[in-house]
């Protein structure tokens, strides 16, 4: 994660630890924007570090035990079991738990990082963020955790998108009050609703009646909770579907496009390109 010294694996943790590097070129991985260079996890780390300067980017996980954080110069902050935070090269930090801390972290790099500080995704400045404990976080890592291990390029490529989908969820945690765990169980349900009927169309009116909400508050609540307005929701849904259709199916870019309500397959492809960053035809070779 930073330029040191080989350490043991016993000066680190009491107990067995994970850690997977990149097992593949680079050259053969097809999302060149984004990519992990180690992911581990230290159960029961004990080691505390003073003064190391980061050499990457890194998510950090905190899962358990409790320690401390403080930027060179800085003041002294307090990480508990919940805590997330992202570290940027050139920082230099003094860090550690108090008696023991579970962590997993995720070290990577690439010119998607730029999109995302120009977004406020990310900032190259500390920011410890309180998420939580929940299997929602432990599953996600863990799953990056099983692609980075199988050695495979599409897998590799698969963990970066992994990635982006989490750092994009823990940049839209601000906590949530008990109103905004009744907007989110409303929004999930809203989902479903919206994703069972994206063939052909998405008549906002209807979903709104259904739930007994104005157009407005529909179209806030999915703004809140999904970070898009949305009719630009209802097409990152649909580019998901589309994605299904031309991996489990042999229809055509046309009648995948008129199936999800796009007359026009030419807009349909813009689309899909936008959002998904390769074209329809690209993506269905690759998978």
């Amino acid at each position: 994660m930073y330029g040191m010294t080989k350490i043991m694996d016993y000066m680190i943790s009491p107990l067995p630890i994970r850690i997977v590097d990149l097992k593949v070129d680079s050259s053969k991985l097809k999302i060149s924007g984004l990519r992990i260079l180690q992911i581990g996890h230290l159960p029961g780390r004990t080691l505390r570090r003073e003064n190391v300067t980061f050499d990457n980017w890194a998510i950090v996980f905190i899962t358990g035990g409790e320690g401390t954080i403080e930027v060179r110069g800085g003041r002294l902050q307090k990480i508990e079991s919940g805590s997330m935070l992202f570290v940027y090269p050139g920082l230099t930090l003094s860090f550690g738990p108090l008696k023991y801390w579970d962590e997993y972290y995720i070290r990577f790099e690439g010119d998607r990082i730029k999109e995302w500080i120009k977004s406020n995704m990310i900032k190259q400045e500390l920011n410890v963020k309180n998420v939580g404990v929940s299997s929602n976080w432990i599953n996600k890592i863990e799953s990056i955790f099983f692609k980075m291990d199988s050695g495979l390029p599409e897998e590799a490529d698969r963990a970066a998108l992994l990635l982006e989908h989490l750092i994009y969820e823990c940049s839209q945690w601000n906590g949530e009050t008990a109103a905004k765990k009744t907007n989110s169980t409303l929004f999930l349900a809203i989902i479903e609703e919206l994703t069972s009927n994206l063939n052909p169309s998405i008549n906002a009116e209807e979903i709104a009646e259904r739930y007994h909400l104005s157009v407005s508050t529909l179209r806030r609540l999915i703004k809140q909770n999904s970070g898009y307005p949305l009719h630009e929701y209802c097409h990152r849904l649909k580019m998901e579907r589309a994605q299904k259709y031309l991996i489990t199916t042999d229809e055509s870019i046309k009648e995948i496009s008129l199936k999800l309500g796009y007359s026009d397959p030419y807009y349909f492809s813009r689309l899909f390109k936008r959002i998904s960053g390769i074209s329809p035809q690209q993506f269905r070779k690759q998978y």
